[in-house]
């Protein structure tokens, strides 16, 4: 299938730090989006995109660029406790698109069974389109000796900011 030039770099990843926070940004950095500003997108993919499995290419994110995704995130520094995300996907097999749905909490089975139940639902919805068999990735694990944290992302596109919309000083 031909794709209209989008494509979406889908990665998970675990890490450790010595906060909640500092394990966040360690996960983020696996994934090549540790300089990045998140914005949270809803769950839905423009048509003809293509949906990679991989970190970010190198390159793609400068200091402070804003990055749009779908993302799952958690985390814990109870010593004992688990941190778990997920993201299930699928798409139109003619390409007009598709669907993400987000899910994280204390075990695996937790975020695995709301992303079946979330992409059912949103698949259903969506009756005019033939989806292909949905997709998952999903990653997790205890907090053993430091705080923890979880995540999965669906990165779709990272930009510069620029001045002409910077706030008066």
């Amino acid at each position: 299938m031909d794709h209209n030039g989008l494509e979406i770099s889908v990665f998970t990843a675990f890490a450790e730090g010595v906060t909640e926070l500092s394990a966040f940004d360690n996960a983020l950095a696996v994934g090549g989006v540790q300089d990045a500003n998140l914005i949270a997108l809803s769950s839905v993919v423009p048509p003809n995109a293509a949906i990679l499995r991989r970190p970010v290419p190198e390159g793609s994110v400068r200091l402070g660029d804003r990055l749009y995704c779908v993302l799952a995130r958690q985390s814990t520094a109870v010593l004992g406790d688990e941190a778990w995300a997920g993201l299930r996907w699928a798409v139109d097999r003619s390409g007009r698109g598709g669907v993400f749905a987000e899910a994280w909490g204390s075990t695996e089975a937790i975020v695995a069974s709301e992303l079946d139940a979330t992409i059912a639902e949103m698949v259903a919805t969506r009756p005019a389109m033939d989806f292909a068999p949905a997709e998952s990735a999903i990653i997790g694990g205890s907090c053993v000796d430091a705080p923890v944290c979880a995540v999965a992302i669906a990165a779709f596109l990272s930009e510069p900011w620029s001045t002409p919309g910077q706030l008066p000083g």
